[in-house]
């Protein structure tokens, strides 16, 4: 008996990694129920040849460890490892792919108004630049952004952003920020913020 057999028969080690790997397959398969309508028949972790089950230690041993040398068996772990990583890669890449869908459109539920600038202290003259948006999960939430008074068209990122230049006399301001957006259940909501800076004299 080869030092394979003697390991994975003899010593049980083969027995071990069978329910090792079958219990890996329940596990991936109990993540979701479409995971498992998905995976469950297409998902093989052994081959494309070859299904066990857990009273199959013996099959499972002949097939995979039986009169082969120590390397040929590394070679053997290393698929199994090898195919339990595209098991892994695929139900990842399914999932992932499956955010924001609720059986058809891609819709959002989860949104918020975003305001940024690029500094709160500022010296005469200079620029401030104001940044604001819709954070969203996936479809377009349709905003309407209106700064200092003017409203602003968003760019490709839904996010509009306003330049302008600030008082020569220095001083606390402020900026009215106002967005709009329509909600999942299609109500609209608005926002309003005031955008504080303050002009500092040149040094």
């Amino acid at each position: 008996m080869g030092v394979s057999e003697h390991l994975f028969e003899s010593h049980g080690k083969g027995k071990e990694l069978l329910e090792i790997l079958l219990k890996y397959k329940v596990a991936l398969l109990a993540v979701n129920p479409e995971v498992k309508s998905q995976f469950e028949h297409a998902t093989n972790i052994f081959s494309n040849e070859f299904t066990f089950g857990a009273t199959d230690t013996v099959a499972f041993n002949k097939t995979f460890f039986s009169s082969i040398p120590v390397i040929a068996a590394n070679v053997i772990l290393s698929k199994f490892v090898n195919n339990v990583k595209v098991c892994e890669n695929e139900t990842i890449t399914y999932c992932y792919n499956k955010i924001g869908f609720l059986d058809g459109p891609s819709m959002y539920d989860k949104f918020a108004a975003i305001i940024g600038q690029s500094s709160n202290y500022i010296q005469a003259g200079d620029e401030l630049i104001i940044t604001a948006g819709v954070g969203s999960f996936s479809t377009a939430s349709q905003p309407k952004i209106t700064i200092n008074g003017k409203e602003i068209t968003v760019n490709e990122d839904a996010v509009a952003v306003h330049k302008l230049k600030t008082s020569q006399k220095a001083g606390k301001y402020f900026v009215p920020v106002k967005i709009e957006y329509t909600k999942p259940d299609g109500t609209k909501e608005a926002k309003t913020f005031n955008i504080e800076y303050t002009v500092i004299e040149p040094k």
